[in-house]
């Protein structure tokens, strides 16, 4: 008979078996720890890829609201996708700012792009200055603050004090 008795044996093959279960769950934690990063990491990249510059506004009667002109400086092309999820925020100064959602067709308490300079395929491209009408129903006056929601949660914001 063979010199390892079978208690020995028994334990050698446990011993392996939770090794491998060991390792396994190992694996299965660093793989989702690297796959945690690297989405972190290209949100981080699309964020810091994204920039937009509040340039000018002021109140439009004819379309009882806002005209306001924003350049997209960064990398990052915003689409039409990425434009229905964003929000804008309008409002004086030393009060409480009104909420605007996108909508193509425009109507009070929305938002829409009136037209693209320098794009011509209906997105905001790097370099293009898009000419956003905002709905109002309400003249804030002539110094007001817009802040721009993006989907990726990346905010702009800019006090623009119009001619009269």
């Amino acid at each position: 008979m063979s010199d390892v008795p079978i208690s020995h044996t028994i334990f050698l093959l446990v011993t392996v078996i939770l090794a491998s279960a060991v390792s396994a769950v190992i694996i299965a934690k660093t793989y989702q720890i690297i796959s945690s990063y690297n989405q972190n990491a290209e949100a981080i990249s699309n964020q810091l890829s994204t920039s937009l510059s509040i340039i000018y506004g002021y109140y439009n009667k004819s379309i009882n609201g806002y005209v306001i002109y924003v350049v997209d400086n960064g990398m990052e092309t915003l689409t039409q996708a990425s434009l229905s999820r964003t929000y804008i925020y309008l409002g004086s100064i030393n009060s409480t700012m009104s909420f605007y959602i996108y909508n193509e067709s425009g109507g009070l308490g929305t938002w829409n792009v009136y037209k693209i300079v320098g794009s011509n395929n209906g997105n905001i491209v790097p370099g293009s200055t898009a000419v956003i009408y905002v709905y109002t129903g309400i003249n804030f006056g002539n110094t007001f603050r817009v802040i721009i929601a993006l989907p990726n949660g990346q905010t702009f914001s800019q006090i623009i004090q119009s001619a009269p």
